[in-house]
């Protein structure tokens, strides 16, 4: 097994001593490493909504933590997706239905304004699990994934304390480990556990979380 520069490693020793050196010799190397999810991130425009059928453009995907490019793609809806509009970027976002979703849309279209809104989505393959409603920035937005652990939490705020955590540096294919604790504020953003949509009083210290996030907080959390 080939040892990165950057990894997190616990190492256990034991001590030796001889006539001409002593010291500790490293007997077992456990690598730590931040697993993946098995679901997707997305971000894309609204090309079309019918019935079950969710079909995007100008969209991409995050694989392993690394942003990749896509054209289009069709995603379907389920009966417990959950859809989060977020374009308020001071208060709590507000639940939609998907019936409001397509309305919405629909009266942008009519506006000429349906390209300001940006969809970031958590899909099992092609099913979706958890829809946030964006404005798109014209200027630009910067994604990154991070992830850390629970050390407290206030559900009515929506203010979430990690003890440690990680953001993925895309330059050096790598986690940097942050040794500060970090408060991250969850209000308007989708959560995902086990397959369905969840509000932050489901949360509880100690969980694992993965994310999405830009300069204003994280949009899309796996619960893992």
């Amino acid at each position: 097994f080939d040892l990165k520069t950057g990894q997190d490693v616990q190492v256990i020793t034991n001590y030796f001593s001889s006539t001409f050196e002593s010291g500790h010799r490293a007997t077992v190397i456990i690598v730590e490493q931040v697993e993946s999810s098995y679901l997707r991130f997305l971000r894309g425009k609204i090309d079309d909504i019918r019935r079950d059928i969710l079909e995007l453009w100008d969209c991409y995907e995050w694989l392993n933590q690394e942003r990749k490019d896509i054209d289009s793609e069709d995603l379907r809806f389920n009966l417990d997706t959950g859809i989060l509009d977020s374009r308020d970027q001071i208060n709590r976002g507000v639940p939609l239905t998907r019936d409001e979703l397509a309305e919405k849309w629909l009266e942008a279209l009519d506006a000429g304004t349906d390209e300001d809104m940006l969809l970031y989505l958590i899909a099992d393959q092609e099913q979706i699990l958890a829809i946030n409603l964006r404005e798109d920035k014209a200027f630009g937005v910067r994604e990154w994934i991070s992830t850390g652990t629970i050390s407290s939490l206030n559900p009515t705020t929506g203010m979430v304390t990690l003890a440690q955590y990680k953001d993925w540096d895309n330059l050096n294919d790598r986690w940097n480990l942050n040794q500060s604790s970090r408060a991250i504020d969850l209000k308007r953003a989708q959560i995902v556990r086990h397959g369905r949509s969840v509000p932050i009083s489901n949360l509880r210290v100690g969980d694992q979380l993965y994310w999405l996030e830009d300069i204003t907080g994280p949009i899309l959390v796996i619960v893992e």
